[in-house]
């Protein structure tokens, strides 16, 4: 668990969180997350999705990137490696 000085909390009211800080965040509470995967190349993402078990979900993802499904950066109910 993270200390005070780096908690969510701590940061000023106008700081949004990652989605990462979201999740560490909402897990203590027992918030489920589905099983996830942070993958660099294509090749790698379909390993991954090969672990998990399709369909999955793709997201670009990154500390400054909000609003991602506005953005058009999500991708859903991928069932193979050609999707």
């Amino acid at each position: 668990m993270s200390s005070p000085a780096s908690s969510p909390l701590t940061r000023p009211a106008t700081h949004t969180l990652s989605e990462a800080e979201s999740k560490a965040f909402l897990e203590p509470f027992g918030v489920s997350i589905a099983p996830e995967r942070v993958v660099a190349t294509a090749e790698a993402a379909v390993a991954a999705a090969e672990e998990i078990g399709w369909p999955v979900v793709a997201k670009l993802c990154g500390d400054t990137i909000a609003h991602k499904t506005e953005r058009g950066l999500v991708r859903l109910h991928l069932t193979g490696a050609d999707a």
